[in-house]
């Protein structure tokens, strides 16, 4: 059923992972951790994670590494997917604080990947708090991943500066990306994601999906995991011509078998313990990669974003 509903839809939720209390205890870890890596309360206060602490924390933290192997998350990747042999790509938490500004823009997760075949890619988005409409879930729009890859653009034509000094601070992705046109010549029918503290949902790459501001008293929070093939390849806009890929990224086997020699990536150690010093060399390490990779050419003085410019 998983399989068919995600071919024909594209997205899939609500999938039961684990229970609001396991997810309110993850939450709390978070949180802690966040403070202790702040001089002051202020991030933690205002119930945000910020930097890089809120990426690839399945490389930090004993806790994130079970969940991204989740059987329950890892059999449904495999049905989406069609294999058993399955990496997670990378992690990051989604915080958006109570009575946030914060909005994510329509868009495809396709388009600053990277990845050849995007139809090998799958996002699974677990709720560590309720993720209701007024909270600023997930909204999919339904077969959109049948469109393919489709334009982007910045939300805001006049601005060339990206990421932390944008102009619009409020939408959450790096570039302000949206995609062009889409109100007028894409929209079709959608549906809202709402999900409970404890569920995920799933969406293809190529899946048109945003989100809305939150209105509520707490913090909409989800952990966004990436899995993807492991025969999955690495590509650019222009693979004819493919200079800026210079760096080999790594990803962590959660399924199956898979020959670094002969793929695309480095292997990734669990971690033992709660940010050591060899989680945090590894976690140091994959963020380098993908900075080199996503982050390096910085902006461009047209309207199109430049899809190596950066992913997260």
């Amino acid at each position: 059923m998983l399989y068919e509903v995600m071919q024909n839809d594209g997205c899939y939720f609500p999938l039961p992972v684990i229970t609001r209390e396991k997810a309110s205890i993850i939450l709390d870890e978070l949180y802690s951790w966040e403070a202790s890596r702040q001089s002051d309360c202020e991030v933690v206060q205002q119930q945000q994670l910020s930097g890089d602490d809120r990426f690839d924390i399945h490389l930090l933290f004993p806790w994130a590494a079970a969940l991204v192997r989740h059987p329950t998350l890892v059999n449904a990747v495999r049905d989406a997917l069609g294999t058993n042999n399955i990496l997670v790509w990378s992690s990051d938490i989604n915080s958006k604080p109570p009575h946030s500004q914060k909005y994510v823009s329509p868009h495809q997760d396709s388009t600053y990947a990277n990845l050849t075949p995007a139809t090998g890619a799958v996002t699974a988005w677990v709720a560590l708090t309720d993720a209701p409409v007024e909270a600023g879930c997930m909204t999919f729009a339904i077969g959109s991943h049948l469109l393919g890859q489709l334009p982007h653009k910045r939300e805001d034509e006049d601005d060339t500066i990206v990421g932390e000094n944008s102009i619009n601070d409020n939408n959450m992705l790096t570039f302000n990306q949206t995609i062009d046109g889409y109100d007028n010549e894409y929209k079709g029918r959608v549906e809202v994601g709402t999900l409970k503290a404890g569920e995920a949902s799933l969406h293809y790459f190529h899946t048109v999906h945003w989100s809305t501001p939150n209105t509520t008293d707490y913090p909409r929070v989800g952990l966004a995991i990436r899995y993807i093939c492991a025969d999955i390849r690495r590509c650019c806009e222009e693979e004819q011509n493919d200079k800026h890929h210079l760096t080999r990224e790594s990803a962590t086997l959660v399924s199956g078998i898979y020959d670094p020699s002969i793929g695309e990536f480095d292997l990734e150690p669990e971690p033992k313990i709660s940010a050591g010093v060899n989680e945090l060399r590894v976690h140091s390490d994959s963020l380098a990669r993908q900075r080199m990779n996503y982050f390096a050419s910085g902006g461009n003085n047209n309207n199109t974003v430049n899809t190596q410019g950066g992913y997260k």
